[in-house]
């Protein structure tokens, strides 16, 4: 097969605007139909006609599925020396499972070696008691994201009959971040799927460099979500609740900010050591499980200011740079599965929390709890024998409502585009209205914040 390189626009060298062409399928292909996002904000769409004539999706041909998933249980992303610190023993925390594992290789969008990110190797020097360094993937999060594997391999292998059941490169793409905690979930989710994969094509794992990464809230790339993230520290107890609970957790858990560097008690981190505490066994301190409700709470609202701003007025224009590239890549996605009978059936994309909350918020959708490990939001595009489009959207794998919906958990491709069109964008007007910010970052300068969700 003769696969040739196109660079559309201007910033064709920055993410999504490089595609790889062939006669067979585009890969990320630019959509003619931009102008659709033209369509009415969500606010405009009619309240929810149910109707007895509901769509029978049996009846329809499954055209397309991407799969946005977090990637499973690791360990803390930081070392908090105001509680005391577990054993985290490396030999047997990090270990695989003893299931049958896939091969891959790993290259960027436009099919280079990629180097190690700038997290991965910031993590590396974060080392727990035990000797397992800070963010990796657990041998209990591989296993997770294995039985992920095994659920979309029941759906759209066994049921759906959506793809084959050895792994074909031309029926699935699969596409990680940077960070080997991301890339090793694809792998083992893909194991879930395929067992060795002995029978199978090779498998590549597509990623990008973080400075060009779309798959995670960018706060150290674009300016504008580096500042809405440098504004929410800064005013953090504007958080209405925050500050009084804030001063008694401190107080509980033996918190002093002056042997903190004078920083105030992070919520998110907290809440991130607990976490991972729990997941794997480990004991946490009573005094933080007694408030473990109000940190969860706290903690929750932080992340989704930090990926939708503070205030109503700023909540479209920050979400769209959070994730609207992101909406319009699914929006294409759709469009190519059905100009192009050779196009993927089956899109995976291993990513963090910080994604897929944005997306729930923008879907209108997010029910104010943190997406759990493992976490998947999947977009199945329909088509129906009168070449009607229809989208259903599941999160950890019950179908939801999206707003607009006229047939329950079944949406028209029309009202779908409406919901998301005041937020998809492309990567050029990302990539412009982030340096627009003024705080172009050019390097991981939040400590990994942003990804490490």
């Amino acid at each position: 097969m003769m696969w040739k390189w196109r660079t559309v626009g201007a910033l064709g060298a920055f993410a999504g605007t490089c595609y790889l062409v062939s006669h067979r399928q585009i890969l990320h292909a630019k959509s003619p139909l931009d102008d659709a996002f033209a369509s009415p904000s969500p606010a405009s769409i009619g309240r929810v006609k149910e109707r007895q004539n509901v769509p029978d999706l049996n009846q329809m041909e499954l055209r397309n599925v991407q799969v946005f998933f977090r990637h499973g249980a690791r360990s803390p992303l930081r070392i908090l020396s105001f509680l005391d610190q577990p054993d985290w023993p490396k030999d047997k925390i990090l270990g695989d499972p003893s299931f049958p594992a896939v091969s891959y290789k790993l290259l960027d969008v436009r099919g280079q070696p990629v180097p190690a990110g700038p997290y991965d190797q910031m993590y590396q020097k974060i080392i727990f008691k035990g000797g397992t360094p800070a963010g990796q993937l657990t041998k209990t999060g591989k296993e997770q994201v294995y039985d992920l594997g095994k659920e979309i391999r029941r759906k759209y292998v066994e049921e759906r009959k959506l793809i084959s059941p050895t792994f074909k490169s031309h029926e699935v793409y699969i596409r990680s971040t940077n960070m080997m905690r991301t890339i090793e979930s694809a792998r083992w989710l893909l194991s879930g799927m395929y067992g060795d994969n002995q029978a199978g094509d090779r498998i590549t794992i597509f990623t990008e460099p973080a400075e060009r990464e779309i798959l995670y809230p960018n706060h150290s790339f674009c300016g504008q979500l580096k500042a809405v993230n440098k504004k929410l520290f800064k005013g953090i107890d504007e958080i209405p609740g925050l500050r009084e609970n804030r001063i008694e957790l401190q107080k509980l858990l033996d918190y002093k900010e002056d042997a903190n560097n004078k920083k105030k008690l992070n919520y998110v981190d907290l809440r991130d050591e607990i976490i991972a505490r729990q997941a794997h066994g480990i004991p946490v301190p009573e005094t933080a499980l007694a408030m473990m409700n109000e940190i969860e709470l706290y903690a929750v609202k932080m992340l989704t200011f930090m990926v939708s701003g503070s205030h109503k007025k700023m909540r479209k224009d920050i979400l769209r740079l959070a994730c609207g590239p992101v909406l319009h890549l699914v929006h294409d996605n759709m469009d190519a599965s059905v100009w192009n009978d050779d196009f993927y059936k089956l899109q995976l994309y291993a990513c963090h929390d910080s994604m897929l909350l944005a997306l729930l918020v923008t879907l209108g959708i997010f029910t104010g709890k943190w997406p759990p490990f493992a976490a998947d939001l999947v977009f199945e595009s329909y088509e129906d024998k009168a070449g009607r489009r229809w989208v259903r959207v599941l999160y950890l794998n019950e179908p939801v409502h999206l707003p607009g919906a006229e047939y329950g958990d079944v949406i028209s491709r029309e009202k779908f585009t409406a919901l998301i069109g005041p937020y998809a964008i492309t990567v050029d007007s990302y990539r412009q209205e982030c340096l627009a910010g003024g705080e172009d970052g050019e390097n991981g300068g939040d400590g990994g914040r942003s990804a490490g969700l």
